[in-house]
């Protein structure tokens, strides 16, 4: 207990047997370049799945709305 860093794994392995290795102390190893473009897709990805959600969101509440309105002027017309 106390301050201790948490405990990074590396997977290692070969003919798909699997094991995992702590991590070596100090910084972590610089990123290849191609783990860097998957970084940068995954981050993209990320945004546009989260702005698509939000212009579903969107058009949920707009329609609640629409629906609240239309509603409103039944009720209006019906009880004079």
């Amino acid at each position: 207990y106390g301050q201790q860093e948490p405990v990074r794994w590396k997977g290692m392995g070969a003919r798909g047997a699997r094991w995992r290795m702590p991590m070596p102390p100090g910084p972590p190893p610089p990123m290849s370049k191609a783990q860097r473009e998957r970084l940068e897709r995954s981050a993209a990805r990320t945004e546009r799945l989260h702005l698509a959600g939000l212009s579903s969101i969107a058009v949920i509440v707009a329609g609640l709305a629409l629906a609240a309105v239309i509603i409103l002027a039944l009720v209006a017309v019906i009880r004079p």
